[in-house]
């Protein structure tokens, strides 16, 4: 008997992907290192946030917001920038893993207490394209990221009114205790051959995208309106993902 074709399944990575949560994390950080003796304005400080960016394409966890931290307090100098964005933030230390224990407290509490004031997670175009297709065909989707549930839940729900992701197809900064940062062995042990034989994983980091290299039934779109080096940016690569979607309905 002929094997039937199953649908292409989409993979998605949420931030860089579908969300920008660049300030959040920001403010996140400076907190965690301040341990809450900051003001919100001292917060909002422009020049490290702009070498907060620099880093940001090289973040797959949260333990290394602890260099990325480290480097904004440095003056301006492309000998930093090389050493921290090739070793330094690879480096999981003791005190990095102290930092991200720290910093997924903090990002609970500020949620929860409203601190932030005003949305610090904002969803890019491309999410509001694929929100059609995610509610007429679920069973299309899944999410695959390091960060928790409860806030990728959170900010979903607040973006889309009435809408909810369902979080049995959502796989999170849980199923990476055991499969250390790599998404390919999350995929292998939960995903694989359990929703599709075939994928498309949209992602923002390359560090990821090479993890599937070799996995002949996932085909990897890079979001170049992520977070990637300045260089390679490109915004309108948002209609271009999700033109390559469409034309699997």
């Amino acid at each position: 008997m002929e094997k039937i074709k199953k649908d292409t399944v989409f993979i998605l990575d949420f931030d860089g992907v579908l969300f920008d949560t660049s300030l959040e994390s920001f403010y996140v950080m400076n907190e965690t290192h301040c341990e809450g003796s900051t003001s919100k304005e001292a917060i909002i400080n422009q020049k490290k946030y702009s070498k907060f960016i620099e880093l940001r394409p090289f973040v797959t966890s949260a333990w290394q917001y602890y260099w990325v931290n480290e480097y904004t307090d440095l003056d301006r100098d492309e000998s930093n920038y090389e050493h921290y964005s090739t070793e330094k933030i690879f480096e999981k230390t003791k005190e990095a893993e102290e930092f991200e224990e720290k910093f997924l407290k903090n990002r609970k509490i500020l949620s929860k207490n409203n601190y932030f004031h005003k949305p610090v997670s904002a969803p890019y175009k491309f999410w509001n394209m694929l929100m059609p297709l995610i509610e007429l065909h679920p069973e299309r989707f899944l999410i695959l990221s390091t960060k928790d549930e409860e806030s990728i839940l959170n900010a979903i729900s607040k973006s889309v009114e009435g809408f909810s992701f369902d979080k049995n197809r959502l796989f999170s900064k849980f199923h990476f205790k055991e499969e250390g940062e790599n998404k390919h062995n999350v995929y292998l042990k939960y995903i694989k051959g359990k929703y599709s034989d075939n994928f498309i994983f949209v992602e923002d980091s390359h560090i990821h995208i090479k993890e599937f290299y070799n996995e002949e039934s996932v085909k990897c779109i890079r979001a170049l309106w992520g977070y990637v080096p300045k260089n390679l940016k490109k915004n309108n690569s948002q209609l271009d993902a999700y033109k390559e979607i469409i034309r699997e309905f």
